[in-house]
C-alpha cells in the first residue's frame, strides 16, 4: 500500500520577552519511521545580547546521552538501580550526528563533547552581533528511556534537534535538557513523515 508523505508544522514554543529576539531557528525534517531516524536541516540566526564578546555557541546533543552504556546518562540510571538502558540493545539506544555546519567561513573550529557541540567563531561574536549558522542532522530516536522515545511506530519527539546556548556546560544529567533563554526565542519546524493509506470503508 502506498504510504505518501504527511507535512506536519510543529509549533515547538515560541517565548517573548522584554529583549529583541536572540535565537530563531527553522528546522525542516523527515522521519523514517521504520528505522526511527530524523534526517533534519537546522538554521540557527543568533545574535548576541550580553555585553561580551562570543568566542564560542554551544549547542545541546540530547539525543547522545543515550548512544552507548559508557555515558552519563547511563551511570546515572544506575547508581539508580535502573539498567533496562544499559542492558538495552543497540538498535533500542539513540544518538545524533552533525553532518554538516556552515556559516560563511565564520565558524573555525568544531569540537564535539558527550552531549555538546561547540562552535568556535572568527572572529568572535561582538555584543548586538548576529551569525546565520546552517546545520545538517541525523537522529536516531530510542526506545522509551526517557522523553525523547519511540515504541514500533509511536513516536515522542523532545529535543531531536540541535538548541544553542552561550556557554559550554559539564556533562551531567540535569544539563541533557535543554535551557529555555530568558529572552526571547523563536521556532518554526517543519516535520515531514510516511503515513499509511488504507482503503476507504465500504458500506
Amino acid at each position: 500500500m502506498k504510504r505518501p508523505a504527511l507535512l506536519l508544522p510543529l509549533l515547538l514554543f515560541a517565548v517573548t520577552g522584554a529583549y529583541a529576539q536572540p535565537v530563531d531557528y527553522t528546522i525542516s525534517a523527515r522521519l523514517d519511521d521504520a528505522a526511527g531516524l530524523l534526517r533534519g536541516d537546522e538554521t540557527v540566526r543568533y545574535r548576541n545580547l550580553t555585553s561580551d564578546t562570543l568566542g564560542s555557541i554551544w549547542f545541546h546533543l540530547y539525543a547522545n546521552a543515550f548512544r552507548s552504556r559508557s555515558t552519563t546518562f547511563a551511570h546515572e540510571l544506575e547508581a539508580m538501580g535502573r539498567f533496562d538502558f544499559s542492558l538495552a540493545r543497540e538498535r533500542d539506544r539513540g544518538w545524533i550526528a552533525v553532518d554538516l555546519v556552515e556559516s560563511g567561513g565564520r565558524v573555525a573550529l568544531v569540537s564535539e563533547t558527550e552531549t555538546e557541540l561547540g562552535l568556535f567563531l572568527r572572529p568572535p561574536l561582538a555584543p548586538g552581533e548576529s551569525v546565520t549558522i546552517s546545520i545538517a542532522f541525523r537522529t536516531k530516536v530510542p526506545s522509551r528511556f526517557a522523553e525523547l522515545a519511540r515504541s514500533g511506530r509511536s513516536f515522542v519527539l523532545t529535543h531531536w534537534y540541535l538548541l544553542a546556548h552561550e556557554t559550554k556546560q559539564n556533562n551531567c544529567v540535569g544539563h541533557l535538557v535543554p535551557l529555555l533563554h530568558r529572552r526571547a526565542v523563536n521556532f518554526r519546524a517543519f516535520l515531514i513523515a510516511e503515513v499509511d493509506s488504507y482503503p476507504p470503508p465500504t458500506s
